[in-house]
C-alpha cells in the first residue's frame, strides 16, 4: 500500500536586483525595495556591467564574462522574481524559468495602496507588530528604529537603516503612530552609535517571523572593511548579507575612529562566544577585505583591532565568490534558507492528484495583487509506490513544473529547493497533479531539444517486473545470481519444475545469499511477486504427454495445450497423476537477448496480425536485458540513499534525427548535505551479453551530447572481458580529463556482478575480488560521492591510474610503504 506526504513550507518571494554599476540611483532605488519587502534583506543586489571590473578577482587570472557572472548569482542566490532596476529593460535578460519585471512593477501601488505589486511590504508587516508587539505599553524599552537622514541620503544608511520608495513617505508617517518609534538623525559620522539593542531595525522588520537557517559548519558572521562611496563595495556589503551573515559594516571613511575599533573589538567578543558548540575556527569573526581596498590598509587595520600583540585575527583578503559555482556546488558558501511555517498534508494510496491548502501569511492584507506574493516550497515524499518517484527535478525546469500544478505557468517553477507554489491569495487551493519519472524525464528532454520520447520494449517488460515485484524496493529481490540462471533455465527449456526440484533450487539459491531466511519464507516471497506461480503438471491420456495447468484454469475438465484434446482431471486418483509443479510467469519469461534486439530492429506499427505458437511451438522466454537494467537501478539508489528520478530504457530523436537511446536514465543527487548538485546519468547495461562497438557509439553520442554527465557501463558478468575492456578503455580514457568544477569531463561508473549482486555495496563486496579490488576496500572508506565510485571502478576493472591527486597521493603513499616494508 502505497502512502506519503507533502509538506508545505512557507516563504518570502526572493527577487534579484539587477542594477547597472555606474547607476547610482538605481542602486539606491534597489536598496528601498529591498528594505521594504518582507524578507528583503536575503534578496541580492547583482550588479551589471558591460566589462568585469579589473579588481573582480584576487588571483591573477582572467576574470569571469559579464553574463557568467549574472548567471552565477542567479545560480547561488536562486531567486523566485528578476527586477530590473533603473535604465534596464526586463525584456533583455534570459529568464531561465523565472519571471523578469521591472522595478515600477514592484514599487507602482505603493503610494496609492501601501502594498507592493509583488511580495508583502513594509506597512502590512508594521500593522502586525503594532498588534502583537506594541498592543500594550511594553516596559522593555522595545522600539522601531526609524532614523532621519541628511539629503541627499546616504546609499550605506539606507542599506544598513532602510529607507522608503518615492510616494510612499505619508504612508509611512501614518503607519508609525501605531508602534513606538526611536527617530535619532542619524549621518556616516555616528551611525555606529546606535546598535541594534532594544531597537528594530528595518530588516529585522522585514523579517519578522522568519528562521533564518545556515548550516551548522558555515561561517556566519564577519567584519567587512570597504570604501562606501565605492558602489561595487556598496552591493558586496549588501549580498553578505543576503547570504544570511550578520555583518558589521566598517566604512574607510571612520574605521580608524577610537568609537570604530571599539565597536569591532565587542563585535569579535560577542560572536565568538556566542556559539561554544562548534570549533574554534567556524566561530571567528574574518575581517573582510572589500575590493577597493589594497592589502596594506587591510592589514593596518587588523593591526589596530588588536587588543594584545599575540592576539589571534582571523582575515580575509579576498571577496568571497559567491558567483562562482564551484563554490556554490562544493558547499563552500551557503544562502541562508528562509523558513516562515510549515505544514504537513498526509497522502494516501489513491492520492493522483491533491488540493492542498496554500500556506500563506497571517498579515497578508486582502485584495487585488497585481503579481505573486508568498512562495510555498513543496516537498512530497511517497512510500510502497510500484512505480519510480519524482525526488530530484533539475532546477529552473519550468516544463517540468507545469507537469505538476493546474493554472498559470507563472505559479510554479522548479528552484534549488525543488517544487515551488508563487501565491496571490491568502485563501488558495495548490492543486497538484503527481506525474510519472518518465513524463518528468521526458519533458527535460524536451527542453533540451530530444523529442519523441517513447519507452522501448525492453523497458516496459522492465517496468512490468518491477510492479509484480511490489515496486522499487522489490528490485532487490533480482540479487541472486542463481536465481537469474534458474529463471534462464526455466525460460530456454520452456518446461516447469516439480516441487521438489523447485525446492532444491530454492535451497541453493538461500545457501548463496549473505543472510539466509526460512526456504519456504523465501518461496514465498518469490511468489507474492509473481516471478513464480504454482501449477498443476498433468498427463494427457490422448497424446500422453504432460503439460502444466496454472491454478486459475485447471477445471474439472481442461484441454491438452499440446494435442488441443480435452479430457477430464483424474480425479480418482491424484496422488498417482497430479502433482504440484513451479513455473516462472509474465514479464520474467521475456525474450532472450538475441531475439528482443533482432524483435527492436523489425518494424513495429500500432497494430498488425499476429499468430503465437501453441502446444508443442510455444517459444521459450527469458529477461533479457531487464535484470541488469533493474540491479543497476536499484544499485544506484542504494548507494548513500539519494534523491533519485527514473526512466527506464527509451529512444528520443533530436537535432539532425540523432537517435538517443539509453537503458536508464537518472537525476541522481547524493544525500550528503554538502552535495547540491543534480547529476544526469545514463546507463547501458548487458545481463550476460558482451558490449559491442554499437553500445559504445551510443554512449558516446550521450556524452557528446550531455557534459558533465555521469555515464554507466554495468554487467551481471563477473568481469569485463578483454574485448570488452578493448572498447572501453579508449572511450573512458577521452572522458577522464579534468572539465569545469574541478571533475572529470564525465564520470564513467563500471559495474559487474560483484556490485550489482552485492547485499552490502562497495567498498565491501570488493574484499573478494583481486589483490588490487582489496587496496580499494581499504583505502577509502566509505566513498563519499558517487564521482569517487567512478573513479574507483575504472582503477579496478581497467587498471587506470585514479585521477584525483589525493587518491594518487594515497596510492604512493602505499607503494612507498611497501617498498621499505620488512620482506619477513
Amino acid at each position: 500500500m502505497a502512502f506519503g506526504q507533502a509538506t508545505v513550507t512557507l516563504r518570502p518571494l526572493k527577487f534579484a536586483i539587477l542594477v547597472e554599476l555606474g547607476d547610482h540611483d538605481a542602486l539606491l532605488e534597489a536598496i528601498r525595495i529591498n528594505t521594504f519587502l518582507w524578507g528583503g534583506t536575503y534578496n541580492p543586489i547583482i550588479p551589471i556591467f558591460a566589462e568585469t571590473p579589473t579588481n573582480w578577482s584576487h588571483v591573477p587570472l582572467p576574470p569571469p564574462a559579464p553574463e557568467n557572472i549574472l548567471a552565477g548569482y542567479i545560480r547561488s542566490f536562486d531567486p523566485d522574481i528578476l527586477v530590473a532596476c533603473g535604465k534596464l529593460e526586463a525584456s533583455k535578460f534570459e529568464s531561465a524559468g523565472r519571471l523578469v519585471i521591472s522595478a515600477n512593477d514592484v514599487t507602482e501601488p505603493i503610494a496609492a495602496k501601501g502594498i507592493p505589486g509583488y511580495g508583502i511590504g513594509l506597512f502590512e508587516l508594521l500593522s502586525e507588530i503594532a498588534r502583537h508587539e506594541f498592543k500594550f505599553v511594553r516596559r522593555d524599552g522595545l522600539k522601531v528604529f526609524a532614523p532621519t537622514f541628511e539629503a541627499p541620503i546616504d546609499p550605506l544608511l539606507a542599506a544598513i537603516f532602510g529607507d522608503i520608495p518615492a510616494g510612499a513617505g505619508d504612508l509611512y508617517e501614518r503607519w508609525l503612530q501605531a508602534v513606538d518609534t526611536h527617530r535619532p538623525a542619524v549621518t556616516i559620522d555616528n551611525f555606529l552609535e546606535y546598535p541594534s539593542g532594544p531597537h528594530l531595525f528595518r530588516r529585522h522588520v522585514c523579517s519578522y517571523g522568519l528562521d533564518v537557517r545556515l548550516p551548522r559548519s558555515a561561517r556566519s558572521s564577519a567584519i567587512f572593511y570597504f570604501d562606501h562611496i565605492d558602489a561595487l563595495d556598496l552591493i558586496d556589503y549588501w549580498n553578505l548579507r543576503a547570504v544570511g551573515w550578520d555583518v558589521l559594516p566598517l566604512p574607510k571613511a571612520v574605521a580608524q575612529s577610537e568609537q570604530a575599533k571599539a565597536v569591532a573589538r565587542r563585535f569579535i567578543t560577542e560572536h565568538e562566544q556566542r556559539d561554544t558548540g562548534g570549533s574554534p575556527i567556524e566561530n571567528r569573526v574574518s575581517v573582510v577585505k572589500g575590493r577597493s581596498i589594497s592589502e596594506d590598509d587591510h592589514r593596518a587595520l587588523i593591526d589596530t583591532l588588536r587588543e594584545s600583540p599575540t592576539q589571534i585575527m582571523t582575515c580575509q583578503f579576498w571577496y568571497p565568490s559567491m558567483w562562482d559555482e564551484f563554490t556554490h556546488v562544493r558547499g563552500h558558501l551557503d544562502c541562508a534558507q528562509l523558513v516562515a511555517d510549515s505544514r504537513t498534508t498526509a497522502i494516501g494510496d489513491d492520492a493522483s492528484s491533491l488540493q492542498i491548502a496554500a500556506l500563506a501569511p497571517s498579515f497578508l492584507e486582502p485584495g487585488y495583487r497585481k503579481g505573486q506574493t508568498y512562495a510555498n516550497d513543496l516537498e512530497i515524499k511517497r512510500y510502497g509506490l510500484k512505480e519510480f518517484g519524482t525526488a530530484v527535478i533539475p532546477p529552473d525546469e519550468q516544463t517540468v513544473s507545469r507537469l505538476f500544478g493546474f493554472g498559470l505557468p507563472d505559479e510554479w517553477r522548479v528552484g534549488s529547493n525543488g517544487l515551488t507554489f508563487l501565491g496571490h491569495h491568502a485563501d488558495w487551493t495548490i492543486p497538484l497533479s503527481q506525474p510519472s519519472a518518465s513524463d518528468v524525464v521526458a519533458s527535460v528532454l524536451e527542453s533540451k531539444g530530444w523529442t519523441e520520447f517513447k519507452i522501448s520494449p525492453p523497458g516496459n517488460i522492465a517496468y512490468q517486473m518491477m510492479r509484480h515485484l511490489g515496486g522499487p524496493v522489490g528490485i532487490s529481490l533480482l540479487k541472486s545470481r542463481y536465481l537469474l540462471e534458474y529463471l534462464e533455465k526455466l525460460s530456454r527449456s520452456g518446461t516447469w519444475d516439480l516441487a521438489q526440484t523447485f525446492f532444491t533450487e530454492m535451497k541453493k539459491i538461500d545457501a548463496a545469499r549473505a543472510i539466509q531466511v526460512d526456504l519456504h519464507r523465501l518461496a514465498q516471497r518469490y511468489t507474492d511477486a509473481k516471478i513464480f506461480t504454482l501449477g498443476l503438471e498433468v498427463l494427457c491420456p490422448v497424446c500422453t504427454q504432460r503439460s502444466w495447468y496454472a491454478l486459475d484454469v485447471v477445471d474439472y475438465e481442461v484441454q491438452c495445450p499440446k494435442c488441443l484434446s480435452s479430457f477430464r482431471l483424474p480425479i480418482h486418483n491424484p496422488s498417482g497423476e497430479l502433482k504440484w509443479a513451479y513455473k516462472n510467469s509474465g514479464p520474467f519469461t521475456s525474450l532472450p537477448d538475441s531475439d528482443q534486439e533482432a524483435a527492436d530492429t523489425s518494424p513495429n506499427p500500432e497494430a498488425q496480425w499476429a499468430y503465437r505458437s501453441l502446444g508443442p511451438f510455444a517459444a521459450p522466454k527469458r529477461g533479457g536485458g531487464a535484470y541488469s537494467v533493474l540491479l543497476t537501478v536499484n544499485f544506484l539508489s542504494d548507494y548513500h540513499h539519494p534523491a533519485t528520478t527514473t526512466a527506464l530504457s527509451f529512444t528520443a530523436k533530436g537535432h539532425n534525427d540523432k537517435a538517443l537511446e539509453a537503458d536508464f536514465m537518472m537525476f541522481y543527487r547524493n544525500a550528503a548535505f554538502w552535495e547540491r548538485r543534480t547529476e544526469w546519468v545514463f546507463g547501458e547495461c548487458k545481463t550476460f551479453n558482451k558490449f559491442k562497438q554499437r553500445d559504445i557509439d551510443r554512449m558516446q553520442l550521450i556524452a557528446d551530447s550531455f557534459p558533465d554527465a555521469v555515464l554507466v557501463f554495468a554487467t551481471l558478468s563477473d568481469d569485463f572481458s578483454d574485448e570488452e575492456k578493448a572498447l572501453l578503455l579508449p572511450f573512458v580514457k577521452a572522458c577522464r580529463p579534468y572539465g569545469k568544477l574541478d571533475r572529470p569531463r564525465h564520470g564513467v561508473l563500471l559495474l559487474t556482478g560483484t556490485e550489482l549482486f552485492s547485499t552490502f555495496g562497495p567498498p565491501s563486496c570488493w574484499k573478494d575480488k583481486s589483490g588490487k579490488g582489496k587496496e580499494w576496500a581499504d583505502a577509502r572508506r566509505p566513498l563519499s560521492s558517487l564521482l569517487e565510485l567512478c573513479d574507483a571502478t575504472q582503477t579496478l576493472y581497467l587498471g587506470l591510474e585514479p585521477w584525483s591527486v589525493e587518491w594518487q597521493a594515497e596510492f604512493a603513499r602505499r607503494r612507498e610503504n611497501a617498498e621499505h616494508e620488512d620482506p619477513a
